[in-house]
Order: structure tokens, then sequence, then C-alpha cells
């Protein structure tokens, strides 16, 4: 069984897949902090993992920088799926499922 992160490790790692992600959308700090509400200092907290992201936060932040959840946290899951021998997670499969039209 793998490691499990702890929550200040998860906190600095998704910190600075913020900074990574705010970067290749060529915003600053400040830019970012005022799309979604909040000072550029708190973005520096963010990106250093000093202060946990609310998962309402982090939804507000992916539109801001027209990205997506799993950007940021994809690679927790995909670790676990492929651990297990499964190529995707039974979510993405039934979503596959419900988009493939009926024969």
């Amino acid at each position: 069984m793998a490691c499990r992160p702890n929550s200040e490790d998860l906190n600095r790692e998704i910190g600075q897949r913020l900074r990574e992600l705010r970067l290749l959308a060529g915003m600053t700090q400040q830019e970012l902090g005022a799309a979604i509400g909040v000072s550029y200092v708190q973005i520096q907290k963010y990106e250093n993992g000093k202060n946990r992201i609310a998962v309402s936060t982090l939804i507000v932040i992916c539109q801001a920088l027209n990205s997506g959840l799993m950007d940021f946290i994809g690679r927790y899951f995909e670790t676990g799926i492929q651990a297990q021998g499964h190529p995707r997670s039974w979510i993405s499969m039934f979503w596959i499922k419900l988009q493939m039209p009926a024969l």
C-alpha cells in the first residue's frame, strides 16, 4: 500500500501546482487574487502551502485559470487507480458509457 501524504505535504504540493498553472495562464498573483476576490498575499500563502485551499475556492481558481480540478488533484487519484490495475476510475467509465450512442 502506498504511503498516504500528510495534509501539510498536500497543501504544499497543491500550492506548487497552483503556481505552475497560474504561470502557464500568464497571470500574476495580483491578477489571480483580483479574479477570485482575495489578496495577492493570500495567493502567496496558497502557493507556499501555508494556507489550505477550500474546495469552493479551488473551483473558483480553476475557473479563473481555465483549468480543471483534476489538474490540481488528478495525480493522487491516477496513482491509486493504476496501482489497483484499473485503467480508469468507475466514474469516468460510467460517463463514457453515458456518452456512447445506443446501437
